[in-house]
């Protein structure tokens, strides 16, 4: 018998979720920059909490136009959207995985471009 480990099995989602979000990256450069604005935004400065629904659901839609089966859909989707139970006090702390997530698929993207200066 030729099983699939969990941990093959996990690899591979992990893969396929990179290559899903370098896609929409470039399909959807706009949102994503909008994406690490908002971020940046929740993690310097303080968020009212009259401003929190409102931020969360703007941040929560540009979240999912970038796709399914993203980094961005899989998680974070799920715990920054207001209504499918992001909790307020949590959101800080979602968006500085969510940072450091983009931080390193941006990496990725850096370390797989060679170009040269002719």
């Amino acid at each position: 018998m030729n099983q699939i480990n969990p941990m093959q099995k996990l690899v591979r989602h992990y893969q396929a979720s990179i290559q899903n979000s370098e896609s929409a990256i470039r399909d959807y450069p706009h949102e994503f920059s909008e994406i690490r604005k908002i971020v940046d935004r929740i993690i310097m400065e303080p968020v009212d909490i009259d401003d929190y629904y409102p931020l969360a659901k703007r941040l929560a839609g540009l979240l999912e136009t970038m796709g399914p089966e993203t980094i961005f859909s899989n998680y974070f989707l799920e715990n920054i959207h207001p209504d499918r139970g992001c909790r307020a006090r949590y959101l800080r702390f979602i968006c500085k995985d969510l940072k450091q997530q983009m931080s390193h698929l941006l990496q990725r993207r850096k370390n797989q471009r060679h170009l040269r200066l002719l």
